[in-house]
This record gives C-alpha cells, structure tokens and sequence, in this order.
C-alpha cells in the first residue's frame, strides 16, 4: 500500500493538474484555432508595445547607478540651485617635440599662437565661443576663467616679448589674473617633465597644460549644455588636426570628448550585440533540425520561437514604460536573457512532443483511413504536450518572475528597472509561448501530418529515411530511457560512483572557490574603466601621469540659510575642526570668505548688531576688490529691508596621493567629514561637505546592503515558491542551494575577475538568482515526475526527458552571450564575464549536481501512488471523445521506440 502523502505534496499535485489542465485549455484553443490566435496575440503585443511612446531614456551614470536617495544625490540637488551647474572646463595638453625645452621664448610664443587659435574657435555661426562670447566669467574681476603658463605674462604677447628673462619669471612668485583656482600663478599646474638647477630653480619643462572655463547651462535630463557640448566638438577638432614646431600634436581633453569615446564604444559593441542575435536565431534552427528525419526536425519552429521571445520583449517593454520604468543602454541586456528563457521553454514544448513521437505512425493511419481529421490529430498532440510540459515552464517562469520583481526592489535605478523589464518580459514571454508560439507550433504539425499523408499514400520514402518509413523494433541491448545521450553515456559515467564522487569535489571545489573570493572581493569603482583606447583615453592618460597625481583634490565646504551674526563663532570653529582633518590641506581655508570678511571688518570698523546688518555688511564686502574673489561664494536674498544669507561654500583642497585614490579609502574620508561638519556646524544647516565623486563613492558604500537585500529578498521570494509548487520540502532546499551557491560564486568571481564590488558588477549578483534558477527546477521537477522505482533511474530518467532541452536553453544563451567577448566597453565585458559565469554555473548544477544529488536524496515523486500500479507502455491518443482527459494522459509514459509510418 502506498504511503500516505503530506499535505503539501498534495496541494502540490493539486497545483500541477490546475496548471496542466489551464495549460490544456489554453493550447486546445490555440490549436483548434491557431490563426485567429496569432492574429488576436500580435495585437495585443503591438498595443502593450505602444508603450514605446512614453519611453524615457536615461544615459547619465550619477542618475543610473547610485541610488536617488542618497545623501551626496541630496546635496547635489542643493547645490546646483543655489550655485548653478559647475562650469566646464577644455584642456589641451602640449608635449614638447623632441628633447625641446618649452621654457624659451621661441616655446612659448608657440603656446601664445595654442592660445589664440583656442580664442578664435567659434560654434552655432559664431555665436559661441572660447572667449567672452561663453566663457565662464570670474566673479571677483568679470573676466574669462582660464589657467596656464601664459598667466605669468597677463597673457599679453607684448609682455612675453619684452620678458629679458623667462626663467626667472616662472621662478618668482606672479598674480594670476584668470584662474579660478587662485589668485597666484603656479608653474606646477601648468606645467609638467620639470628639471632643476642646483639651487632648486625650474629650468626646464617638457609638458605643458592649458585650461579654458566655460559656462555651462545644463538641461535637467541630460546633464549637459548642448551649446557648449558643440563648441567641445569644435575644440577637439581643430586641435587634433593642429601642429605646431615646439610641440608634437596638441592633446584636447573635454567632456565632449568623453562622450565621443564612450558612445563610439558603444556603437562598435552594437555591432556584436546584433551579430549575437543572429548567432541565437542560427542556433535555435540548428537546435531543433534533425536532418535524418525530416518529421522530428523542426529548425524553422525555432527560428518562429526566437521571434515570439522578440514580439514578447517588444511588448513587455512597453507595457513596462506605461508604468514609468526608465530605459537604458543596461536595459538592453535584457534581450539576451529572455532569448535564452524563453527558447528553454519552446525548447521544452518541443521535447514533451517528442516523447510521445512513437505513436506518431498511428495518427497517420487514423487520418489517412478517415477516421481523423489533421487539425484534430495535430490539436491532440499539441494539447497532450502542453499538459506535460506546461508545470514545468510554469515553475520557473513564476520563480523567474519573482526573483526579477524582488530584484526591482533595490534602490539602484539601473538594477531596479532592468528587473522590472526582465519581470515584465518573462510574464509576457510565459503568456505568449502558451498561445501564440502553440498556434504556430499546431500549423507546423498540421503540415508534418499532411506531408506523412501523403507520403504514405504515394509509397515515396525518397523524402524519408527508412527508419521514419518502416516500424522498427528498438535494439534490444538499448533501453527506452537510453534514447539519448543524456539518458545514455552521458548519465553512465555521471551516475557511476567515480561520476558522482567527481561532481560532489568539483561542486564543493567551485563553492570553496567562490567563498574565498567573495571574502576577498572589495568595493572599487573608477572612471577610467568605462573609457576604451583610443586618442580620448590616451590623452586621460597623459593628463593623469603628468598633471592628475597633484595631491589634492578640490571638495567644497557648504553651509545653508542660517543667521550669520549670531553664529559667528559656530563657523568659526567649523573652519577651524574641519582645517585639523589630517587629509584637508589646512592652507587651503586661509583664503574663504567668513575669514576675509571678518579681517576687512575690523579693518573698516564695520558694524552689525543683528543677522540683517550682518548680511549688509557682506554685501558690502562682497562689491570691494577685496571681496569679489568671494562673490560666487555667498548666495544672498536682498531687498530694501532685509538681507538673509541663503548658502554659502568655501573652496577646500584635500591632500591625496596615489595610496589614497581608492574608494574605500575616500569614502571614510568622506563619513569622516560630514560626521566634522554636523558635530561643529549643525546650527548653519548642517553643513554639506561635497565633490562630484562622492555621488559613486557613495554609491558603492551602499552597494554591500543593496546587494545583499536584493539577494536575500529573491532567494526566499524562491525558495518559498519552490516549496509550493514543487511539493517537496528537500526538492526545494536542493534547487535553492543550488541557486544561493551561484550567486555565491559569482559574487566571488568579482575578486578572481580582478574587478571590484561596484555598482555595475553588484548587478549581476542580483539577477543571478532569477537566471540560477531554471535548469535545477526544470530538472528537480522533471526528476519527481518520474515513474521509475530507483533513484538512480529516476535520475536519468530525467536526464533522458529534459536533458536535451535545458542544454540548448543554456547553450543558446551562452553562445549569443560569447559575442559580447569582442567588446570594447566596460558594460559590456563585465556583462560577457559575469553572465557566462552565471549561465555555465547553471548549467552545470542544473545537469551534473542536480542529477547526483537526486539519486542520493531522491525527493518524493510527484507522480500519483495509483499512477505507479498501471503498466507502462505506449500513451496513445484516445479518438476524439477523449479531448477532457488530456491532462491525465500527460502522466502515463510511453514507449520510446522510434516508431514510424508503415510503408
């Protein structure tokens, strides 16, 4: 008698014939009416991909891949409306031609004739330019921002010229009348490849730095001022095509630049993301064509499979931009995964047809003696398939739609839409691979039936070989379950004692591996991953060597609406806590505005009783010469009878060396600072200490929790789901260790990689446990269907079903993906290692360990205790009274004789 079942493997067989039978209907009206359901699915996905009119595209790395809500994101708002966008700057990098020194009079009038043919750049018919026309003006003299050598002249040619000594010059202290970084001229921020005499002064230099500031506009969603963007452009081609004697060929360095270098990348790695389609539409042909018997080969049914998936993201996007998701290049990535989830399930319809092929011959005997119609022969099979196949397409479509929706969750806008347009792409694909891919399925029986017709009638058998044409006996030494190699060799050598020892150490040894890696892994994130090579990044490069490792690097110090009078001494003792920060240069704070303020003050006997007469004062200071270096430092709101200090900045300098350029380190920096500026400053805001990279640095602080909450969140959003429709308490921890041992591994390879933990990389962690997923349930779920008796057989039995079928699900994924190997971009090749990990890993467990495991733990069968006491053998299809017992049929197993036609 058989043992009684628990209540969840009940529910759970409940659960299965809910699905298969809801499957059955589903695929008896598709099939029944195939054209009428192409039709209805193709409308419907053109109105969901109607959604493509409210797309939103979004390219900026500080709004894709660090959270909105973070506090430097916060500051950023702040800041630029008070202060405004910061300005741009152009530079051109000048190399010395030969050994040339740059410091003689014939080098540097080379330099003036750099610097006016910069001046004479104009854009939009000479509306733009570098001079007045779109300069940044300085506050404190109204005159253009620019820096260089040519400041220790005025840059006035004359004064070069009438110069009877250029090294003493450069040698002596001199004002700089343009430069927003000081109001002395320093030789070392212009100048590079230094040489000195034996008293310390400069006598040579072999590099030379121009920077010119412009004004910049920015427009709210794409962070950049397209007037200045077109004079950019206009700079680095003239630039680029200069020469001139003392120097070999100019080195421009602009945004505009940036952009060219990474957006040419991208349009060099599209080249490999269309061939990769067209790599997966070759393989699903090639995966279903079986050139020895044209009514199994179904190459031209893959190729339709590949183009439902696509009508399924076409429209799964849309109907995820009505709902306000933000479109990106990451977004894209997409594609590939639902290509390859997709094919897995038409894959797996497929296979479930193919099971029952042996009574194939009979169904053409029925129709060709009358007593059957082909569209009804072709709707049986198709509806007998989809009983079988649809649980287990179900199963890991539900677990990859949750996984995808509990990944949305996390805060980081690019990771969050990609899982929501991944959750809406497996819904739809779901949807679409039941209805519109099983009409298409049931026209292409519908034409194998009729092309088996009317062979049979006409006795030819050149179209088909003679093992399709003649019933033949199978070998007696091959069992059914050896009908391929999965079931056969393939499953020997994996289920023998050495297979199985050999998978457990090889698991075991990628697990240990990836658990050291992951303990090793830290957070790093740089700029320069995402340029590629080219002359944009060589000259990053050089700008870096020469002029990048200066020791320090600009962070202002802002302060908000506050009464200044009455906490004078709050400021002044912020300056002073901020200034003993053994990494803030302290003399940079010498020179702010509170100081010179207060210095001119006592100076001129001003007074002030009160925030308002204070505020007064100021402005007072403010329109001195004294005051106006200060001027773009303190945001006033003047009327006739009041004046408040709305914000303020002082301009600080940190010192940082090479050790100091990670980001862990610059993080703690940064914590360190704001914890200095809330503890003495708190009255004045508080204060917000802030540089444009503390947006990523900030970003990649949060990533650890985001990743881990992602993670967290759809393994147990998984898990739970698993245990449900599987039945199965230990079935379901095995497929959940298997999917929490890859996202392991594949956070370790972050290390092994010799990446970071940054954003970008964290991504992958995340949707690994949708993608992880697949193979193991496919394969646990085939595994408790089986009717045979011992583990090992049900093991293989198993393989024999599914084994084909979740290979080229992987495989087609995997060789699209392995195009994405020739690209240039970081993106891209951090998407080309992480997912081939991903999916090999998956593969791997789904049909090495997964197999092992089974026959050792052998979770309990799904299949009914009745179901196993009824003789095996063929399940033929019952004449057309039996179109309600489809979902019965599904569970009886046939002979896998390769049956054909009769001659």
């Amino acid at each position: 008698m058989a043992a009684r079942r628990s209540s969840l493997a009940r529910a759970a067989d409940k659960t299965e014939d809910v699905i298969s039978r809801a499957c059955a209907v589903v695929a008896t009206f598709a099939s029944r009416k195939p054209w009428r359901t192409v039709g209805l699915c193709l409308f419907l996905s053109a109105v969901l991909a109607s959604g493509f009119s409210q797309i939103k595209n979004e390219a900026r790395p500080d709004k894709l891949y660090v959270p909105a809500y973070m506090k430097s994101q916060e500051d950023r708002a702040w800041i630029d409306d008070r202060f405004g966008s910061a300005d741009v700057v152009s530079s051109v990098l000048l190399d010395h031609r030969g050994d040339a020194n740059l410091l003689t009079k014939a080098a540097l009038r080379d330099a003036f004739d750099v610097y006016e043919d910069v001046l004479a750049i104009s854009a939009e018919d000479g509306a733009t330019g570098y001079d007045a026309r779109s300069c940044a003006v300085g506050g404190w003299n109204g005159l253009c921002q620019k820096s260089s050598i040519l400041a220790f002249w005025n840059y006035s040619r004359a004064a070069l010229e009438d110069d009877p000594d250029v090294l003493a010059t450069v040698n002596r202290p001199a004002p700089d009348c343009c430069s927003p970084v000081g109001r002395d001229a320093s030789l070392f921020r212009v100048a590079a490849k230094l040489r000195y005499d034996d008293a310390g002064a400069v006598t040579y230099a072999g590099s030379l730095k121009f920077d010119f500031y412009l004004d910049n506009d920015a427009h709210e969603k794409t962070n950049v001022d397209p007037h200045a963007q077109r004079l950019e452009r206009k700079f680095n081609e003239k630039l680029r095509r200069a020469s001139y004697e003392s120097f070999d060929r100019p080195m421009p360095l602009n945004a505009a630049g940036a952009a060219e270098n990474v957006d040419g990348a991208f349009d060099y790695d599209r080249t490999f993301v269309n061939l990769a389609s067209i790599v997966i539409f070759c393989y699903a042909y090639w995966a279903l064509y079986d050139r020895r018997d044209p009514f199994k080969s179904r190459g031209w049914l893959g190729v339709a499979a590949a183009v439902v998936v696509l009508v399924a993201v076409l429209a799964a996007f849309g109907l995820a931009l009505y709902c306000g998701a933000i479109f990106s290049a990451t977004a894209s990535i997409a594609v590939f995964l639902v290509l390859g989830i997709g094919l897995d399930d038409a894959f797996v319809i497929c296979g479930a047809e193919l099971v029952h092929f042996g009574d194939f011959h009979d169904d053409v005997d029925r129709i060709a003696e009358g007593s059957a119609t082909v569209d009804d022969v072709a709707a049986r099979r198709v509806e007998r398939a989809m009983a079988a196949a649809g649980p287990s397409i179900t199963v890991t479509s539900v677990t990859d739609f949750c996984a995808f929706v509990a990944g949305s969750f996390t805060a980081i806008p690019a990771i969050s839409s990609f899982c929501a347009f991944c959750a809406a792409a497996v819904a739809v694909d779901f949807l679409l691979q039941v209805s519109l891919f099983v009409a298409i399925f049931s026209l292409d029986l519908r034409r194998k039936l009729r092309r088996a017709v009317a062979e049979r009638a006409s006795g030819d058998r050149a179209r088909c070989c003679e093992r399709c044409c003649v019933k033949e006996a199978p070998p007696p030494d091959r069992e059914p379950e050896r009908a391929n190699c999965y079931g056969g060799s393939y499953a020997d050598a994996l289920l023998s004692k050495p297979g199985k020892a050999f998978v457990l150490l090889a698991t075991l040894g990628l697990a240990g591996l990836g658990a050291s890696g992951a303990a090793l892994t830290e957070a790093n994130y740089q700029y320069d991953w995402f340029l590629v090579r080219g002359w944009y990044l060589t000259n990053y490069d050089y700008n870096m060597e020469h002029y990048g490792d200066s020791g320090v690097t600009w962070v202002g110090l802002y302060t908000e609406h506050a009464d200044y009078y009455e906490n004078r001494q709050t400021m002044a003792d912020l300056l002073e806590a901020y200034g003993n920060l053994r990494f803030v240069a302290s003399t940079s704070l010498e020179s702010n505005w509170f100081s010179a303020h207060e210095a001119w003050a006592a100076g001129e006997a001003s007074t002030f009783s009160d925030g308002t007469s204070y505020c007064y004062s100021v402005r007072d200071f403010l329109a001195t010469a004294d005051g106006s270096d200060y001027a773009e430092n303190v945001v006033l709101d003047v009327s006739d009878d009041t004046c408040e200090i709305t914000a303020t900045r002082v301009d600080t300098l940190w010192n940082e060396d090479e050790d100091d350029q990670s980001t862990i380190i610059r993080n703690r920096r940064m914590v360190k600072a704001r914890q200095t500026a809330r503890t003495y400053g708190r009255p004045l805001g508080p204060p917000k200490v802030w540089n444009f990279a503390f947006i990523f640095g900030e970003g990649v602080r949060l990533v650890y929790a985001e990743t881990l909450f992602s993670m967290v969140i759809a393994c147990v959003t998984v898990a739970v789901i698993l245990v449900f429709l599987l039945g199965d308490v230990r079935a379901a921890a095995m497929v959940s260790s298997m999917v929490v041992m890859v996202c392991v591994i594949t956070y370790g390879s972050i290390y092994w990689y010799g990446d970071g933990l940054n954003n970008v990389s964290a991504f992958f962690v995340v949707i690994a446990v949708g993608l992880a997923t697949d193979a193991s349930a496919h394969y646990c779920h085939a595994f408790q269907g089986s009717e045979k008796a011992a583990p090992d057989d049900r093991a293989r039995d198993a393989l024999r079903k599914l084994g084909p079928s979740v290979f080229k699900g992987g495989a087609s994924t995997v060789l699209g993906i392995s195009m994405c190997g020739f690209c240039k971009t970081y993106v891209f090749r951090t998407f080309f290692n992480y997912l081939i990990t991903i999916l090999l890993l998956a593969l791997w467990f789904g049909l090495a360990t997964m197999p092992v495991l089974c026959s050792l733990v052998a979770p309990a069968p799904r299949h009914r205790a009745e179901a196993a006491e009824k003789p095996a053998g063929p399940a033929k299809l019952a004449p057309d009274d039996a179109k309600g017992d489809v979902a019965d049929a599904a569970v009886v197993e046939d002979a896998d004789a390769p049956l054909a036609l009769a001659g």
